[in-house]
């Protein structure tokens, strides 16, 4: 069955206000409450980052020597990287 003008003309709005009316109905009946408002002169007690961040945040706070823990973060890479050579001897 070939693709115009049965699906393209037919199933493809049916489906797309389908999803658009699901959406719809989802907002009405289960609204999202807001929440308090932001107080821009209370900071966090912790503020923590981002998942992705989080080693790096990790390695930064338990190495007293900023330098020393920012080489840590390059070693961890460059010897991923020195892997397949090592595998090799």
């Amino acid at each position: 069955e070939p693709a115009w003008p049965n699906d393209l003309l037919y199933i493809f709005p049916i489906v797309i206000l389908g999803t658009i009316a699901c959406n719809v109905g989802l907002a009405v009946l289960e609204p999202s409450m807001i929440g308090e408002p932001a107080d821009t002169f209370a900071t966090p007690l912790e503020i923590l980052p981002e998942w992705y961040f989080f080693s790096v945040f990790q390695i930064l706070r338990t190495v007293p020597n900023k330098l020393l823990g920012v080489l840590l973060m390059v070693s961890v890479p460059a010897g991923l990287l020195t892997v397949p050579f090592l595998e090799n001897v």
